[in-house]
C-alpha cells in the first residue's frame, strides 16, 4: 500500500509542477466548495465497515482506497490562502 501512496505522492509532485501558479489559484475557489461538500458528504456516505471496526465516521471508501476527506480540505484550505 505504501507502494501506491508513493506513485500518487510523485503523480501529485508532478501536477503541482505542470499547473502554473495562476491556474491553482482561479480553482481555489472551485475547490474548497468540493472540499466543503465532502465534509458534508461524509456525515452520510462514510464507510460503515470502518465505523463498526472503529467507530471513525470520518472515512470514504473508494475503489478500495480509504482516505479521510479532510485531509484533501487542509490542502485546499492552504491554496486558498495563496491570493
Amino acid at each position: 500500500m505504501q507502494f501506491v501512496w508513493y506513485i500518487i505522492g510523485t503523480g501529485a509532485i508532478i501536477g503541482d509542477y505542470a499547473i502554473r501558479f495562476r491556474t491553482t489559484v482561479e480553482i481555489d475557489e472551485l475547490s474548497y466548495v468540493i472540499g466543503l461538500l465532502l465534509l458534508v458528504a461524509v456525515l452520510f456516505l462514510y464507510d460503515r465497515n470502518t465505523a463498526a471496526a472503529t467507530g471513525a465516521k470520518s472515512w470514504f471508501r473508494f475503489l478500495g482506497i480509504s482516505f479521510q476527506p479532510s485531509e484533501i480540505v487542509k490542502i485546499f484550505y492552504i491554496l486558498g490562502w495563496q491570493k
